[in-house]
């Protein structure tokens, strides 16, 4: 159909795009991430993260996380864009994160996933992998599974 409106970020966008209510969240190359109105267009805030992100947004009740090829992973307000905290991990970040009601599961490229504490982005523990962490997290029931080079998954136990 018709085009509502056209706007035009800094740079080009290679993460996807995680809606909730009436707002878009999205990364564009620079790594500036964005919240838009869906209806308008209209920029609700922005916030830089000083490096390039491919990753999509995951979100839960009030906040948005997303990583960076620097290897951040920052926990951003989704309603006026402001940092509640960042964490550096071991590797760059490419796939989106899991959220849960009290941790969040980040994988790397640096051949290890994160498993850290939601409110205040502490790494409680890492976890090596035999291979470049390339997938988003899943988790079913208690079973956390991972992705990971030449096609290989892992599984854990996962206690909330």
């Amino acid at each position: 159909g018709k085009i509502i409106y056209k706007n035009k970020t800094a740079g080009p966008v290679f993460s996807g795009i995680t809606t909730k209510d009436d707002k878009a969240f999205f990364a564009e190359n620079n790594g500036v991430v964005y919240c838009v109105d869906i209806l308008s267009g209209k920029l609700i805030w922005n916030y830089d993260t000083g490096d390039r992100i491919i990753s999509n947004p995951a979100l839960d009740d009030n906040n948005l996380y997303i990583g960076n090829l620097r290897g951040n992973l920052y926990s951003i307000n989704q309603n006026n864009g402001s940092l509640n905290w960042v964490t550096k991990l071991d590797g760059l970040i490419q796939s989106t994160p899991l959220i849960t009601s009290s941790k969040i599961i980040a994988v790397n490229l640096n051949r290890s996933f994160s498993i850290l504490n939601k409110l205040d982005g502490s790494i409680r523990k890492t976890i090596e992998l035999n291979g470049r962490g390339k997938l988003s997290p899943v988790l079913y029931d208690n079973i956390l599974i991972i992705g990971y080079d030449d096609g290989k998954l892992s599984a854990y136990e996962f206690i909330y």
